[in-house]
């Protein structure tokens, strides 16, 4: 018997109900991650995993498969054009963050804790949250940044460092908060790019 056979008869071999779900995933990490049960509400545990599902969703359909920081600024700025971007729907979880990392205008420790990178636009997230950034979408584009780093940090592992994972449930109602309005305006923006030309031309503001 070739080895492809081989191979394919391994996979036939049924695999039982009970093989599968002999212990659950919440259950493996409270068994095999210190803290996870005790220290972890379920409010917490049900946030995070809001926010992996709604990023996901955000990433491939606003950001069309590309998380980045350019493709934040590109759909925020798109969102614009087609007068489908409320800043008012984003200012509760941008007032959140603010006061977290920029209490009082000064960067508190949490800040750092963000782990940007060279290419994020710290400076722009910085005059947002000390509010020397008054421009709409600039404000909208910092706190999709800040959502950003947050992603990085829970995917890429920081957060599961130095019990990064505790005390997180806000940080993330908030950005679940702002995906879900960002996906609202995503829908916006599609049905204005479903519109006849003539249409569109109505939904745009008058040129003085």
């Amino acid at each position: 018997m070739g080895r492809r056979e081989d191979c394919d008869l391994i996979f036939r071999i049924p695999i039982s109900d009970k093989m599968l779900g002999a212990m659950t995933p919440i259950e493996w990490l409270e068994r095999n991650v210190s803290g996870f049960f005790d220290e972890l509400p379920s409010e917490d545990r049900e946030a995070i995993f809001y926010f992996t599902l709604l990023w996901s969703l955000f990433e491939a359909t606003a950001l069309n498969m590309k998380g980045s920081v350019g493709s934040i600024r590109r759909f925020v700025c798109q969102l614009a054009d087609k007068n489908c971007l409320v800043v008012e729907d984003f200012e509760l979880s941008l007032d959140y963050f603010r006061q977290r990392y920029f209490p009082n205008g000064t960067a508190s420790p949490l800040f750092s804790d963000l782990n940007f990178r060279r290419n994020d636009n710290e400076e722009l997230v910085q005059q947002v949250l000390k509010g020397t950034g008054d421009n709409s979408i600039d404000k909208v584009i910092a706190l999709f940044i800040i959502i950003y780093r947050l992603r990085n940090n829970l995917f890429h592992g920081n957060k599961w460092n130095n019990d990064g994972i505790q005390g997180q449930r806000e940080n993330f109602n908030n950005a679940n908060a702002a995906l879900m309005n960002a996906l609202d305006a995503y829908k916006c923006s599609r049905s204005v790019d479903a519109m006849l030309p003539n249409q569109a031309l109505l939904t745009q503001p008058l040129q003085s």
